[in-house]
């Protein structure tokens, strides 16, 4: 015992402060046993107190006289609680970082080395660090990481064996900011199965909340409800062959209030999130899931019915991510786009399994649902798939995609199936085949000539709605794509086609232009000159930070059919992503263009105008660490010559 302790004698401990006007210091070890009432370390401003409790068989108890008893790790000041090489610390509840200013950290570490609470709060007012490693164990019956606002806690369990074990409620950023990171093969417990006892991040509106499993044998178990973001904004992250199990027979929510946001990513062979009960990738609020580098999300129910929803109510906004060979999402029935906006982009090798496949589902105005199914091997397998139920929907397939519908596929009359034909079998239906909608099939801008069958059906096509062709002829009785030559043509040289017999003009490597055919022998005129350095100055003035012009070109078309629209397909000069890039369109001055079809692939980017003039293609990009550091010594470089001449 050292320093500032009261009382100084361990015999007659009740309440007890170590550090309380100057640093103490107190360590037990050899087996002893201390008892003791409410013990604060760091009780004043300023001032540290710390404690150690170290060996087997050494153990403070804090709740023999009464329940109510509690340990306050940095009160107003710094507190420090060492539990060591077995040492037994039992409480009523234990308090890190209890007021504003003050910091508490408790290190529990190695093989029977304890911390039994009633209750444990990380950061309550001030700033708490619990730390779990080398076998050590906490358990209380609830937990908290940054519980009032201005608060901030970190936890981290570290290391196989090493175990948080919560019995009820477990919230990392209640009101204030939390962190746990779950590494090395650490294992987190938390919930009972009663509705109030589940896992929080970010509850409140002011929270932030995070949590990482990462690493194979990193687990977190979660017995009942998950709210990733309730009311604040909150990310789990599980990477590098972490696992989240969450076991409940009600829901696991993504973004659940108005105003929330929550983001859940899956990344990483091996990495992965099961759900027995219900997902909701925004139920009112902003909800996003990546699964990526091969992580796997699976949603199930032990009576063998589940259901996911990206967009579930009228507030929501829920996009999810299926990116990568090995990553996939299954389960029962999905619903993108409920009765809120709904987007699903499953690429890069990705695959989506499911029973049923809603996508617009709800009647309201606000339910809108949007799948892209984009590359080669990237699949979504379903049995029946609804391309808008209620709602309104769109469901793009390009680059070697492929839907394949087991049962019955449909497509109501507010919705687009569109298929940018890359081969056949893009979209296959095993039963019935209903288009009330419109279909529309656009020749990838590097696809051969030839008779292509993107859509196969195994029973009855019933045709009630629309069909749009782009660089090609649809053959409605045969049900194929009749794709012709390519016209070739140079920058600033005109091109001339008749749309009866030819619907694609490429002009050198850097765009194609692909237009709907018609029935009459229709000449039309085409010509493509680059924007001149004039427009793209005023273009460049309205560009955000990291924005760059990826491509420009005016045109001038004669002969294009009254109310006939164009596919045009422009080259990038860098590999980028849909959610990269916007369109602009030029006519004496430049405005920002809706194109809800634009697709970015294969460094090539794809949208529908309606009438010809300008139109440009800029990217954000915001650049690597190094390139950065490049540009701002470049920089640093550039003021240098210009002050030193």
């Amino acid at each position: 015992m050292l320093g500032n302790v009261d009382p100084s004698n361990t015999s007659s401990w009740g309440d007890v402060y170590i550090g309380k006007d100057s640093y103490g210091s107190v360590r037990v070890d050899g087996g002893t046993d201390v008892e003791s009432w409410d013990v604060i370390l760091g009780y004043g401003s300023g001032v540290t107190g710390e404690a150690t409790i170290n060996g087997a068989g050494t153990t403070w108890e804090n709740r023999v006289w009464s329940y109510e008893d509690s340990i306050w790790v940095g009160f107003l000041g710094t507190g420090i609680l060492n539990i060591n090489n077995g040492g037994t610390v039992n409480s009523h509840s234990t308090g890190l970082g209890c007021q504003s200013g003050s910091q508490g950290t408790v290190m529990v570490s190695g093989n029977g080395s304890a911390l039994n609470n009633g209750g444990i709060c990380v950061g309550q007012l001030g700033k708490g660090t619990l730390e779990i490693t080398n076998r050590g164990t906490v358990v209380n019956d609830h937990g908290c990481i940054g519980f009032e606002i201005g608060s901030e806690g970190t936890a981290k369990v570290d290391g196989a064996g090493s175990t948080w074990t919560n019995n009820s409620l477990l919230a990392v950023g209640h009101s204030g900011t939390g962190t746990l990171n779950i590494t090395g093969g650490g294992t987190v417990i938390s919930g009972s199965g009663a509705d109030e006892d589940r896992g929080d991040i970010g509850f409140d509106y002011d929270a932030k909340g995070t949590v990482t499993v990462d690493g194979a044998g990193s687990t977190w178990t979660n017995n009942c409800i998950l709210y990733v973001g309730y009311h604040g904004t909150a990310a789990l992250n599980i990477t590098n062959g972490g696992k989240v199990d969450c076991d409940c027979d009600y829901e696991c929510f993504i973004g659940v209030d108005s105003g929330s946001r929550g983001t859940v990513t899956v990344d990483g062979a091996g990495s992965t999130w099961t759900n027995n009960c219900i997902l909701d990738v925004g139920r009112s609020g902003s909800g996003t899931l990546n699964i990526t580098g091969g992580g796997t999300v699976s949603v199930s129910s032990d009576g063998g019915y589940s259901t996911s929803y990206i967009g579930h109510y009228s507030t929501s906004e829920g996009t999810a991510t299926v990116d990568g060979a090995g990553s996939a999402l299954s389960t029962d029935n999905l619903f993108v786009g409920s009765s809120g906006n709904g987007t699903l982009k499953i690429t890069g090798g990705g695959v989506v399994n499911s029973s049923t496949c809603y996508i617009g589902a709800g009647s309201g105005s606000n339910s809108m649902g949007t799948v892209t199914v984009d590359g080669t091997d990237s699949a979504c397998h379903t049995g029946y798939l609804y391309v808008g139920y209620f709602g309104a929907a769109t469901l793009n397939i390009a680059n070697g995609g492929m839907v394949a519908a087991a049962a019955d596929a449909s497509i109501n009359d507010k919705s687009l199936l569109s298929i940018r034909v890359g081969n056949d079998d893009m979209l296959t239906v095993g039963g019935d085949f209903t288009n009330n909608g419109a279909v529309r099939l656009t020749a990838d801008a590097d696809l051969q000539a030839g008779i292509y069958t993107p859509i196969s059906v195994a029973g009855d096509w019933a045709d009630g709605g629309a069909y749009e062709a782009f660089g090609g002829v649809w053959d409605a009785p045969a049900h194929v794509f009749i794709v012709g030559a390519m016209t070739e043509a140079n920058v600033n040289g005109q091109a001339t086609i008749h749309l009866d017999a030819d619907q694609r003009i490429k002009v050198g490597n850097a765009l194609v232009a692909s237009f709907m055919p018609t029935e009459e022998h229709t000449q039309l005129d085409f010509t493509a000159t680059a924007t001149s350095d004039s427009a793209l100055e005023g273009l460049l003035a309205l560009l955000g930070e990291n924005e760059s012009v990826q491509a420009s070109w005016d045109f001038n078309v004669s002969g294009l059919p009254t109310g006939d629209d164009v596919m045009l397909s422009f080259t990038l000069s860098e590999s980028l992503t849909t959610g990269d890039c916007r369109i602009w369109h030029y006519n004496g001055t430049w405005t920002s263009y809706s194109a809800d079809d634009l697709l970015v692939s294969d460094d090539w980017a794809s949208f529908t105008v309606d009438s010809f003039s300008t139109y440009a293609v800029t990217a954000t990009v915001v650049p690597e660490p190094q390139a950065l550091t490049l540009l701002i010594v470049a920089g640093l470089i550039g003021m240098l010559q210009r002050r030193f001449r």
